[in-house]
């Protein structure tokens, strides 16, 4: 999906740190008969202004995850997931997203 939006704050500033350009995409693919899936999913954000000024941008970025499950019995899965694999951006200064995160665990599915 890909979002366009605008925004300013009361006095007519930009709202730092707040894109105007958002997209995320994503496929899933089953294999095993339907047993397991295997997904990526994608979130890219534009450049970002720092101040309400508007004299700085923070750069545009793009992060990368992938998700794999498994269903061993019933409705209990097995679940892999990784995200951040790729790209890293500052949400605000001194504060960046997490690098790599790699999540193991159980579901249970409907």
């Amino acid at each position: 999906s890909l979002t366009v939006r605008a925004g300013q704050t009361d006095d007519g500033g930009d709202i730092p740190y707040w894109s105007p350009l958002l997209a995320t995409a994503g496929v899933q693919v089953p294999f095993a008969n339907g047993r397991g899936r295997f997904g990526a999913a994608a979130h890219v954000e534009g450049a970002r202004p720092t101040d309400r000024s508007a004299t700085d941008d923070a750069p545009a970025f793009a992060l990368v995850s992938a998700e794999a499950s498994y269903a061993v019995l019933g409705p209990l899965a097995v679940v892999a997931r990784a995200e951040r694999l790729a790209g890293q951006a500052q949400i605000w200064p001194v504060m960046d997203y997490r690098p790599r995160t790699f999540l193991l665990g159980l579901r249970l599915q409907r």
